[in-house]
């Protein structure tokens, strides 16, 4: 029978005794303290994105200030071994599909472009608007690519609850934060499409957290995906 201790620290590290993943970094909330932790992570990438984009104009500023806010929140939930959470739950049999949806994200934009982008402005004046040009711009979409991915899948998928099941309006508020970012490159009428989109991949990333017992089914995927549309950024750039 295992101990007290061993279940206080199987409930907030994400880790049952015997040292398999049981679920990502936080339980259910069941206080005060769990609640605003909860409710800062739906909020925090609104808040970044409008200081960071519309306010100082700058990606880098909205893309490090929501990090930053990240590991903040990942170290007052006390999310445990986070690197091991995001290495765990990895299945080839299951993935090969998902990987392949995600890549075409990039051929997606590319083929679509015509008709969702903003013909206002082109696309490499509206990214250099917001400080993205030269070596700036190789420089971000290298870091967007490589750590974004991992660490949005640990603020969205481990420092909130993670429970299988119907779309919830955690996976809405993931999709809904995108589209501030999409609102000054792509036409109102795709608007519906990508928040709608985006809310499905976060449910069914959530659902694959929670099946695999770990993140690096999400964390790989979510990788590829932005790998894609870096791609994709640069070919429409040219």
């Amino acid at each position: 029978m295992r101990s007290k201790r061993s279940l206080r620290l199987a409930g907030s590290t994400g880790f049952s005794a015997n040292g398999l993943v049981s679920y990502p970094v936080m339980t259910r909330p069941k206080t005060t303290r769990s609640f605003l932790i909860e409710t800062a992570a739906v909020v925090l990438p609104f808040i970044c994105v409008s200081v960071g984009m519309y306010r100082l104009q700058s990606a880098w500023a909205a893309i490090l200030l929501y990090h930053a806010g990240i590991v903040l929140l990942l170290a007052a939930a006390g999310s445990g071994d986070v690197k091991r959470l995001v290495r765990t739950g990895f299945r080839p049999g299951r993935v090969l599909l998902i990987l392949l949806a995600c890549a075409l994200a990039g051929v997606g934009i590319v083929g679509f472009w015509p008709w969702m982008g903003r013909e206002s402005l082109a696309l490499g004046d509206r990214l250099s608007f917001f400080g993205l040009d030269g070596a700036s711009l190789y420089l971000f979409l290298a870091y967007f690519s490589l750590i974004h991915p991992v660490l949005e899948e640990l603020h969205w998928r481990g420092t909130l609850f993670v429970t299988e099941g119907a779309p919830t309006g955690r996976d809405a508020a993931f999709g809904a934060y995108h589209v501030l970012v999409l609102l000054v490159f792509v036409k109102p009428m795709w608007i519906l499409l990508a928040f709608v989109t985006l809310t499905t991949v976060a449910w069914m990333w959530r659902r694959a957290a929670h099946r695999a017992g770990g993140l690096a089914i999400p964390v790989v995927s979510h990788m590829v995906a932005d790998v894609s549309v870096a791609v994709a950024v640069l070919a429409l750039c040219r």
